[in-house]
């Protein structure tokens, strides 16, 4: 481990031992213990001292041994310890590991290459419209897969029409932030978009509230929408094309093979099974895993593709979850909202927390982030729980400002097409529309929708 880690690990092991230490009488010995551990587990995501999911791991180990009881460190209750464990099988988790194998079947047979270049056969030449077309195309996929999967596809099918733009064309910065913008922003449409999402619909399981596939998109959707066509606005603006017409040739479409025709209607009915849970009552996460169980069975995916899924995504959702369950338990989370950075009532508090969301996701995981706020959100008892849980998550997905704050953003700037500057310049503003957004939604859009599918 480089030196510069060791040190971030040393300096962080130490405030979280001062932040025990110190702590006035107040607060109980497991209130105490778990603010070591947030402390911990904010420090080493940020600064990924070590992977995020290696974080996550310590992060259980360290509940499951420091709060199990306080009479001694070894001395565990079979009921209290799993409380830790049994979060890696929520529904959330199962639901997301349905929604990587899926993507991983669409990727393995190539069906996502093939929509995404019948898709550009409609768009045409308008630089307008071919702006839009690729913003909203990155977005739709990340929908669905995660969003550096579609960042890096679209990667793929953009190279080629960017040498056919002249170099000195603004609109060749504006087409490659559509893609990274697209990707973030589309993520929030759907629970299995972005963890922060996933995040959100578990810890409200964990309260009793169940949120539905469909009653989500019906919150979420429009506001991406609406925001993907902001954006598309803001790049046009910015960085507008010198001419109205984009000549380009497409990339030979490929035809579908039949295991990938197979692929897609098995897709089509999973995602069916998800928008129609208020007919059948089936749940999402045994609608997921009826997913994996038909694509493994019929061996449209494989040992090898079992493997190439984010599993590290998963753990770093169940580090998130298991350290939400130790806040909430613990009581630490009635100490947080004490402090004077959430004194504030009404929208304005909601505001601060959208606002915190964006910028710690700006320089850590989006996935750590909703694991760090998720959990004291749920704790303001003067809003509805589910409302103001959501409202955070989707916030969560606007770091939009800098290469370094989301995958997208940093392959988008990969290719050179664009300076730091640039994507400050859109992004930033974009941010604080967005924000803006999903404020006013809280207040008009996810009410009214979670009141019909909640």
């Amino acid at each position: 481990m480089p030196k510069k880690k060791i040190f971030s690990a040393a300096v962080i092991f130490l405030l979280a031992f001062l932040v025990y230490l110190f702590l006035p009488d107040t607060f109980s010995e497991s209130a105490k213990r778990t603010a070591a551990i947030f402390v911990f587990a904010a420090g080493f995501w940020a600064l990924e001292v070590i992977p995020l999911y290696a974080t996550s791991f310590l992060i259980v180990i360290f509940l499951t041994f420091f709060l199990t009881k306080t009479e001694g460190l070894f001395v565990l209750e079979k009921k209290t310890y799993m409380l830790f464990l049994t979060p890696f099988s929520s529904p959330i988790i199962m639901l997301f590991l349905g929604g990587f194998v899926l993507a991983a079947a669409i990727r393995k047979h190539r069906v996502d290459e093939f929509l995404m270049k019948r898709m550009l056969t409609k768009i045409g030449n308008r630089s307008h419209v071919i702006l839009l077309g690729f913003l909203l195309m990155s977005g739709f996929f990340s929908m669905w897969i995660s969003n550096t999967a579609s960042t890096a596809l679209m990667i793929l099918l953009i190279k080629p029409i960017l040498k056919q733009i002249d170099s000195d064309d603004p609109f060749r910065k504006s087409l490659v932030l559509a893609v990274a913008f697209g990707a973030n922003i589309g993520g929030i449409a759907t629970p299995i978009g972005t963890p922060p999402n996933a995040i959100a619909v578990g810890i409200l399981a964990d309260h009793g509230i169940s949120v539905s596939f469909l009653g989500w998109m019906v919150m979420a959707f429009p506001l991406a929408l609406f925001i993907m066509i902001l954006a598309a606005l803001s790049l046009f603006l910015f960085f507008p094309p010198k001419t109205s017409f984009i000549k380009y040739k497409l990339p030979p479409r490929t035809p579908l093979s039949a295991q990938a025709k197979w692929v897609m209607v098995v897709a089509a009915f999973i995602i069916l099974l998800w928008l129609t849970k208020s007919i059948h009552q089936i749940p999402e996460a045994l609608v997921a895993l009826l997913g994996v169980g038909i694509l493994s069975a019929f061996q449209l995916i494989g040992t090898e593709d079992f493997k190439s899924i984010d599993w590290d995504i998963l753990i770093l959702m169940w580090g998130g979850l298991a350290l939400g369950q130790g806040m909430q338990t613990s009581g630490l989370v009635d100490h947080f909202i004490s402090l004077p950075i959430f004194a504030a009532h009404g929208v304005a508090l909601v505001a601060a927390l959208c606002f915190l969301a964006v910028i710690l996701s700006s320089f850590m995981s989006n996935t750590a982030t909703a694991n760090i706020l998720l959990p004291i959100a749920m704790s303001f008892t003067a809003f509805d729980k589910s409302l103001l849980s959501i409202t955070v998550a989707l916030s969560c997905s606007f770091a939009l400002a800098f290469p370094i704050s989301t995958p997208p953003n940093a392959m988008a700037y990969s290719l050179g097409t664009f300076k730091t500057k640039d994507m400050f310049k859109v992004g930033a503003p974009l941010t604080l529309i967005a924000v803006i957004v999903v404020l006013l939604g809280f207040e008009y859009i996810i009410p009214r929708a979670f009141s019909l599918f909640v």
